[in-house]
């Protein structure tokens, strides 16, 4: 049987927590973007080539 899935307000909370290790995503609006960006953009890019 596949694990539920984590409801969103505790992967919120779980991607803030994670913030001092520098992931490439810190929020839920920040995962989507970044998601939505892998699946339709033509090239694949490292998140460390966008970051000003």
């Amino acid at each position: 049987m596949a694990a539920a899935a984590m409801p969103l307000a505790e992967l919120e909370q779980w991607l803030q927590a994670r913030v001092d290790q520098h992931p490439a995503a810190t929020g839920l609006p920040m995962l989507d973007g970044y998601v939505a960006a892998i699946v339709a953009g033509p090239v694949s890019m490292s998140p460390l080539d966008c970051r000003p």
